[in-house]
């Protein structure tokens, strides 16, 4: 700040009359651009110099780091159908899940982990669990994509419904991010016809990630108890 300061001072006096004003004007654009293209490099060089560190001995809990030997992750996520299994398919348009696992960094940009997704089809009692082992790419100490795969196990009424394989990419900064993920239901489900699935959605990580399922599950026991003791 006091450099841009000093920048605006040096060149109030080529901002008076006409040209003069003009080359003034475009001498404190380009000043103030030079300014931000090595902020930029010096942050990203900073970056890079950290996620260089080996991971260090250690177990992270509530955040993601490329410098933890562990990481605990907790994770929910809802997401949108946007291309149903076959033509006799009856999925809700939506889904949401909770995902509770281990991530190892065995390198400063990599890392493999997985975890267990347990989650719901829509609000009409379908439900399912997945295994979802993933590998991590780190981008910067706050930023990653992730690569996995899923095979998940779906439930409607307490009956199986039928089992589906997906993979799945996420790009994520800080604790939000984005996904999108394809899948192909194995056999007939109760569902519809076998065939591929498209999910997009967003995802919670950390802290985050592990308080709302928390709380949706607190909500969900409430309104069961409410709806128990009404009937």
């Amino acid at each position: 700040m006091p450099i841009i300061l000093l920048a605006l001072v040096l060149n109030i006096g080529s901002l008076t009359g006409g040209l003069a004003q003009a080359r003034g004007v475009m001498r404190v654009i380009g000043l103030l651009g030079a300014l931000l293209l090595t902020s930029l490099a010096n942050a990203n060089a900073q970056e890079q110099a950290e996620i260089r560190v080996q991971p260090r001995r250690g177990f992270c809990y509530t955040s993601a780091s490329p410098n933890c030997a562990w990481t605990l992750l907790t994770e929910a996520s809802v997401g949108a159908l946007l291309v149903a299994p076959g033509s006799g398919a009856d999925l809700p348009d939506v889904r949401g899940g909770a995902l509770v696992g281990l991530l190892h960094n065995f390198g400063p940009r990599s890392a493999v982990g997985g975890g267990v997704e347990v989650g719901f089809w829509g609000l009409n009692g379908s439900w399912f669990v997945a295994a979802q082992p993933r590998y991590r790419h780190w981008l910067s100490p706050r930023s990653f994509l992730d690569g996995s795969v899923a095979w998940r196990t779906t439930f409607s009424e307490g009956q199986f419904s039928g089992q589906s394989i997906a993979a799945r990419v996420d790009f994520t900064y800080d604790w939000i991010g984005v996904w999108a993920e394809g899948a192909y239901w194995l056999g007939d489900s109760s569902f519809g016809t076998s065939g591929g699935e498209l999910v997009v959605g967003v995802r919670a990580g950390g802290l985050v990630g592990a308080i709302l399922p928390a709380v949706g599950g607190i909500v969900a026991i409430i309104a069961a108890a409410a709806t128990l003791g009404g009937s």
